[in-house]
């Protein structure tokens, strides 16, 4: 198995086609990064692809590369793209093997409705029991299956030396490219308790896990509270420290942090099944796996990252956003434990006031915080003028060798 690169980029395949493969590859070496991380498995999403004068709507389940359905089971993704952009990113990953690039699969698993129509029980649902409505659930056993089976596909075919697993955990309330209706803002601790899962399949794994699920999910609705339960009822006496007793239904109930501490646990070891099957796939086929995480530190833990569940992985991702100076430092620190020893690829993402001094300065004080690597999102979406940052940051880590570019 091969190691992190000091940096890469992520990419659409659609670039593949639009740039040419040897171009594409030939541009992020000019650039000075290690390697390219290309989607081949995506959620819905409208994108802009600014330097090529495109709109680009890919529908759930977007898939660019030719599944082999024997491989799956009760869940297999289809292909979504032309032959065409299916050739050119076989094509990429041949350019990058003759550039010394690395090849980084990037596959969003469990953001997919084509997939929850398929198998509705499958679904992750809101604290309520409503069908979350974007994810599948990590606690059931085909999704877990599915993940395995999906990471086993892509390195057969692209032989990658990373997969970036984005969307294998338990979901948080709104990813980017999902929307709430509501007049009224759904509250941060409706948003936080509101996305946790309690399904016939999660709730059969707490049991197992020695947790009462009832018990536990009645809590969570409590801490959440409207939409989700009535107000809580609060009172002087029951404050210590960041902790409410709160009455819901005449049963005093206490929440955060040691509601947080209870879901934290039974969510890692949940996940843990999905993470080391997952693991295991990667491995058989070359490839070390980082799972992806976005979010405070708090969220992220709720979706079930911890040392314990991703013990079987290679290292972590974790997505930084626009995140700059001492914040994206901090914040940096703060979501780093969640991974243990293992070691963390921070992403950022380049936006029009990080000037190429400033996203260098970033990727800078990333690699003497500790990070392992650095990876830049999202070459297809840049605009013409954000390039000079791209390579800005690139330079300021360790820059691949020019026999490579």
């Amino acid at each position: 198995m091969s190691g992190a690169p000091p940096s890469f980029v992520f990419a659409y395949p659609e670039e593949a086609a639009l740039a040419g493969p040897d171009a594409l590859a030939a541009h992020v070496a000019e650039l000075g990064f290690g390697g390219i991380a290309i989607a081949l498995a995506y959620h819905r999403a409208r994108r802009v692809f600014p330097r090529y004068g495109r709109i680009s709507v890919c529908g759930s389940g977007h898939t660019a590369f030719a599944p082999e359905r024997a491989r799956y089971g009760a869940l297999a993704p289809v292909c979504t793209t032309g032959a065409d952009e299916v050739r050119a990113v076989h094509e990429l990953r041949e350019a990058c093997a003759r550039r010394g690039l690395r090849f980084h699969a990037w596959l969003v698993a469990l953001h997919d409705e084509r997939l929850l129509a398929a198998l509705p029980e499958a679904a992750a649902q809101t604290a309520d029991g409503s069908p979350a409505g974007h994810a599948l659930c990590p606690a059931h056993p085909a999704a877990r299956a599915y993940v395995a089976e999906l990471v086993e596909d892509v390195c057969a075919q692209l032989a990658p030396e990373a997969v970036e697993l984005e969307a294998a955990a338990f979901p948080a309330w709104e990813p980017a490219y999902t929307i709430t209706l509501a007049l009224e803002p759904v509250s941060r601790a409706a948003a936080r308790y509101g996305a946790q899962c309690f399904c016939p399949s999660c709730r059969a794994a707490i049991a197992a896990e020695g947790e009462d699920p009832e018990q536990l999910a009645h809590a969570t609705r409590a801490a959440a509270s409207p939409p989700f339960a009535p107000a809580p009822t609060r009172s002087g006496a029951g404050r210590s420290g960041d902790s409410t007793t709160v009455s819901v239904i005449g049963s005093p109930l206490l929440v955060p942090p040691t509601l947080d501490v209870r879901l934290a646990d039974v969510r890692a070891r949940l996940l843990e099944p999905l993470i080391a099957g997952a693991a295991a796939a990667a491995h058989a086929g070359g490839a070390v796996l980082r799972p992806c995480a976005f979010g405070d530190p708090a969220t992220v833990a709720l979706q079930g990252f911890s040392p314990t569940a991703l013990r079987a992985a290679d290292g972590v991702l974790l997505g930084l956003g626009t995140r700059s100076g001492a914040a994206l430092v901090d914040d940096f620190a703060a979501l780093r434990p969640l991974a243990g020893e293992l070691p963390v690829t921070a992403s950022v993402n380049w936006a029009p006031q990080r000037t190429p001094s400033a996203l260098a300065a970033d990727a800078r004080a990333l690699r003497d915080a500790g990070a392992a690597g650095v990876a830049l999102y999202n070459l297809t979406l840049a605009p013409e003028d954000a390039l000079p940052a791209f390579a800005a940051a690139a330079r300021a880590l360790n820059p691949i060798p020019s026999e490579a570019r």
